[in-house]
């Protein structure tokens, strides 16, 4: 009796056994890259682009961590009151893990570190991408709509003439996405539990609306200036409404992956 058949037979006690051994063989986390080349050229290919990526990253992280006398950065909060310098916190470590990844599977091999791919691929699906996506929507919304300007000018500290713009706001957030797009194309990004990876987004966006509206009552520091001339009812009402988005980047963001990766590796319940 072959393998095949003892998985098929109900009854079989050694058919039960293997069954149960192919899944979790089928639950090791293996990373699956995009590409027709031999596996070693792919691998170094996705290596060099999350280095690249995650050098990009900490030279604008590095940038802000070291403005001095610059007003907002100063004040209460600092430059983490500001949701895309979070963000980009946030990405510039995803990246880092990723590099580690990288680096490291030729010597101990993906099932290894299945833990921390699983890890990464939650923080992609539950904080980093619908954060981004929300950031990059509402601000271009609202730039359109007149109202960011005094935001943006805040938010990015002055940069010298003859400087190189890395630390523009576009690298804060339009390029942030583009790098988190560029990375759900070439590694499979593999979805948990769809209840759990919404509780995360959920949960995160909450808490930095909490974080904005204590700013604003205790410490008189508004974030974004064009919520101080809304009214009570209208940051009450923005508060859901920013949940509501979020909840909506993520479904953006697992459809995205399900086209890029058909069938997409994911549980989603």
């Amino acid at each position: 009796m072959t393998l095949q058949e003892m998985k098929r037979r109900p009854g079989c006690p050694l058919g039960k056994r293997v069954r149960k051994m192919s899944q979790e063989v089928e639950q090791v986390h293996v990373p699956t890259y995009q590409g027709n080349m031999a596996p070693g050229s792919v691998w170094a290919g996705v290596t060099a682009a999350h280095l690249a990526m995650f050098a990009v990253l900490c030279h604008n992280v590095a940038f802000h961590l070291s403005v001095q006398g610059y007003t907002p950065y100063d004040s209460t909060g600092g430059r983490w009151k500001y949701l895309d310098q979070l963000n980009l916190d946030l990405v510039c470590t995803f990246f880092g893990g990723w590099v580690l990844c990288d680096l490291t599977q030729p010597l101990v091999g993906a099932p290894a570190k299945a833990g921390l791919i699983a890890f990464l691929d939650f923080i992609l699906a539950a904080f980093a991408f619908p954060t981004t996506l929300l950031t990059v929507v509402t601000e271009a919304a609202l730039w359109y709509g007149g109202m960011l300007v005094p935001s943006l000018r805040q938010q990015t500290p002055p940069v010298p003439d003859d400087a190189p713009r890395w630390h523009d706001p576009h690298v804060s957030r339009t390029v942030v996405l583009m790098f988190l797009l560029l990375h759900m194309y070439m590694v499979e990004p593999r979805y948990s539990s769809r209840r759990r990876s919404l509780a995360g987004t959920v949960a995160l966006t909450a808490v930095y609306m909490a974080w904005v509206s204590y700013l604003a009552s205790s410490q008189q520091v508004w974030v974004y200036p064009f919520m101080e001339g809304l009214s009570g009812m209208q940051r009450l009402l923005a508060i859901p409404v920013c949940i509501v988005l979020s909840v909506v980047s993520y479904y953006c963001g697992e459809y995205l992956a399900s086209k890029l990766w058909s069938p997409l590796s994911k549980n989603v319940d």
